[in-house]
């Protein structure tokens, strides 16, 4: 009976070093896959940071060129009105793109995959935010930019040809009611495929490539 005994604690101690070490291996493997998936989820963003510090650069020249024009037109009402629209979508880009520039640089790679997948949620309904709001502003902004550009030629329309400006106008309405129109059918049963190509184009692929990454992380943890 001794020598069993001393071959079952034998075999007992031999099972618990082979546990410790299967569980030394697979710690060691995931925080292998966790700096490896981080690698490939800061390379994602590399594209979005360089797409949103132009923006903020292109905002801020909107910002320098239409500031000054409806401050030295402060006599005129629809001359500011042109300015300060154009100012406002300027500061707008400026506003945004800092934002998410913001929540990028404040994502802790070596957080829990749950903590890193808030923060990545939360990027994404800004992204969305962001979106419906230059979606919206795209159909019009070109309005305003359209009758500076004919002032700064030499043709003030609101003076001289009132209905081309209505006309401008009008046709930025409609802009707004077609992409009005299109997001009411995403949303309808049977356009899932153009729901879906929208939120991937609203999210970005920089920011799909580092949800794919961290869903990656997340699947090997649960096994």
């Amino acid at each position: 009976m001794e020598p069993t005994t001393m071959e079952l604690d034998e075999l007992k101690q031999a099972w618990q070093s082979l546990d410790r070490r299967m569980e030394k291996q697979n710690s060691l493997n995931r925080q292998l896959l966790r700096d490896s998936r981080s690698e490939k989820m800061k390379r994602a963003f590399r594209w979005a940071i360089t797409g949103q510090s132009l923006q903020l650069l292109f905002g801020a020249l909107l910002t320098c060129v239409f500031a000054p024009f409806w401050i030295q037109h402060r006599d005129n009402l629809h001359l500011i009105v042109y300015g300060l629209t154009m100012h406002a979508y300027g500061l707008s880009m400026i506003i945004f793109a800092a934002r998410d520039l913001a929540m990028i640089a404040a994502i802790d790679y070596s957080a829990p995959v749950l903590t890193i997948q808030k923060q990545l949620s939360a990027l994404r309904r800004q992204r969305q935010i962001a979106a419906q709001w230059f979606a919206i502003a795209g159909c019009l902004m070109w309005v305003p930019l359209t009758l500076i550009i004919f002032y700064w030629l030499g043709a003030d329309l609101w003076l001289h040809a009132p209905e081309v400006v209505y006309w401008l106008a009008a046709s930025g309405l409609v802009s707004v009611a077609a992409l009005g129109l299109i997001v009411w059918l995403a949303n309808r049963p049977g356009f899932a495929r153009l729901r879906n190509a929208i939120d991937s184009s609203i999210a970005g692929k920089s920011l799909l490539n580092a949800q794919a990454a961290l869903d990656e992380v997340a699947r090997f943890e649960q096994d």
